[in-house]
């Protein structure tokens, strides 16, 4: 009998370790490694998998975010503060939300959230507290660097018959509107205290 079941258990305890191998490796092919978030690909898969379910019953916020002036950032203070800059951004946008919503690494220094609206009036406010909690962060954090980001998002209804492209498409336009007048802005600082 036990010459048969060792086969048996050798099997079963390979077969477990080849399940956990797979599961360790499909994280690392999901998760940004800098973040901790998901990547592009887990964006796709998860994230946008989220958003298309929940949209099903709820109003969902597609948020998109981007660092402005990222290159600005990467060349004037090296690329170690370019990581700074982008972890800062990450511990902004999780702060600012209910910690149901979604996250993910979309681009270099562009960042999708998805999330259940539970109160249209405060999306606009809660793009505003990015802003501000930016600076807050940045401070907390003792780097001497210009950080802003640029936050733009799109509301979908459970009618609302368009794709999850369709759903970034308006959230990135939303996006870039921010990124105009806050590039504006910017460069102002920048002379100014270059200036000094």
């Amino acid at each position: 009998l036990q010459a048969d079941l060792n086969p048996t258990f050798v099997f079963i305890k390979q077969f477990i370790s080849a399940q956990q191998s797979n599961r360790k490796l499909k994280e690392i092919y999901m998760t940004d490694f800098l973040t901790g978030m998901y990547n592009r690909t887990g964006c796709e898969t998860v994230i946008l998998d989220y958003c298309k379910r929940e949209k099903k019953n709820n109003k969902v916020v597609l948020m998109f975010a981007d660092i402005n002036c990222m290159k600005h950032i990467n060349d004037e203070y090296g690329h170690l503060k370019g990581d700074l800059a982008i972890k800062a951004t990450v511990e902004v946008l999780r702060k600012a939300v209910s910690d149901k919503w979604m996250f993910g690494r979309f681009g270099g220094d562009e960042f999708i959230a998805v999330g259940i609206c539970e109160d249209e009036s405060e999306l606009e406010k809660l793009r505003d507290n990015i802003s501000v909690s930016i600076n807050d962060t940045i401070e907390g954090m003792n780097l001497s660097l210009p950080l802003s980001v640029s936050v733009g998002y799109h509301l979908i209804s459970p009618d609302d018959d368009g794709t999850i492209d369709d759903y970034i498409r308006k959230a990135d336009e939303s996006m870039y509107e921010e990124k105009q007048k806050a590039h504006e802005l910017f460069w102002a600082e920048i002379k100014e205290k270059d200036s000094k």
